[in-house]
């Protein structure tokens, strides 16, 4: 067996290992009362494991660099005082689990590889890093609005034919195709914040493939794209496959294919606007960035990355909805909207002076 001697004593593989044993099982506990004052559920779903393995595994680093050092490695009773006992999770502050569990470094190896390269970018000049910041919102600038663009004329111009040109070289507009079509677009726009909320949560949070991918939007981003982006792309396949055979066949449930796909495509472009122009900055947004409403969405889900009620709200335009049924949630809202005007005024009357 690999023993390894120091001034606290041998300490060995299997003790660490059965030491990572013990605290996974306390840290399980642990993770079953929730975070944020949340109730999460008992059944060991993949987002509590990952909780798990980080607790456990900075607490086994902890005690290796101790006994390394020449300290006395701590005792379970230590242990418990220090928070991972059962015994002491109630008198532990829901902020203190937080900065505990959410800080701890990335499993996977594109997140510390990232976070790698953050760090090299924080070593540099500050010029330097404004420089490449502004490049980075430029090439995404770019890419945004012309897409953008692409999406509303290629939309606009395929719906003029679907309904005025071909229908009505066919016979005349058919109406029950036409509201058909526009029953689907708004159903889709608002299904789609639903759907977003439960693939944010169970497909890219509580799925390990998913995180694997989602996790970059999670950690400080080294260039104008990011892997999340994917998701982007993945939504406008089912889009674009509605539309095409929507335009190229006749008949009501063709124009009802044809209006999901542009509500997926409408919502789409509506979700880059706020979440990635006006929450993220990585465009401008312009005037409509001042809108209250829009303002009030953009921090709402500034909560989510702060992880206090453990990642809620995971939606975006119906965001508020999901704070009212947490404890404290509007409230927080409130907060952080009322701090965000007071340093946009205090910004706009010390550029005034």
């Amino acid at each position: 067996m690999a023993t390894r001697a120091t001034r606290a004593g041998p300490v060995t593989m299997s003790s660490r290992a059965a030491a990572g044993t013990r605290i996974a099982r306390e840290a399980r506990g642990l993770t079953a009362r929730g975070l944020g004052g949340r109730t999460l559920s008992v059944r060991p779903t993949l987002a509590n494991r990952r909780v798990t393995r980080r607790l456990a595994q900075a607490k086994v680093d902890e005690k290796a660099s101790a006994s390394e050092s020449g300290r006395v490695p701590e005792s379970p009773g230590s242990l418990a005082g220090a928070g991972i006992g059962s015994g002491s999770v109630e008198s532990e502050s829901a902020e203190r689990l937080k900065s505990r569990v959410y800080k701890l470094q990335p499993t996977s190896r594109a997140g510390q590889s990232r976070l790698s390269k953050e760090k090299r970018r924080q070593r540099k000049d500050p010029k330097q890093r404004k420089l490449e910041k502004e490049k980075e919102r430029r090439t995404y600038r770019f890419m945004a609005v012309s897409s953008s663009l692409l999406m509303v004329g290629l939309a606009s111009g395929a719906t003029f034919v679907r309904f005025f040109i071909t229908d009505m070289g066919d016979g005349g507009l058919s109406l029950v195709d036409f509201y058909g079509t526009l029953f689907c677009t708004l159903g889709a726009v608002v299904g789609m914040e639903f759907y977003a909320r439960y693939a944010h949560r169970i497909l890219w949070h509580e799925n390990e493939m998913g995180w694997s991918l989602h996790e970059s939007h999670h950690l400080p981003r080294t260039g104008p794209f990011e892997a999340n982006d994917i998701y982007a792309v993945a939504n406008a396949v089912p889009a674009l496959s509605l539309c095409i055979y929507g335009f190229l066949h006749p008949g009501l449930v063709a124009a009802m294919c044809w209006g999901t796909g542009l509500g997926i495509t409408l919502y789409g472009w509506m979700y880059m606007f706020v979440h990635d122009g006006l929450v993220h900055k990585r465009f401008p947004v312009g005037p409509l960035g001042e809108l209250p409403s829009l303002k009030r969405i953009a921090v709402a889900h500034t909560i989510h990355h702060s992880e206090k009620f453990g990642g809620v709200p995971y939606g975006l335009f119906l965001a508020e909805d999901e704070l009212k049924q947490m404890e404290g949630g509007v409230q927080e809202l409130d907060l952080l909207v009322e701090r965000a005007t007071a340093k946009e005024k205090a910004e706009r009357e010390a550029l005034d002076g």
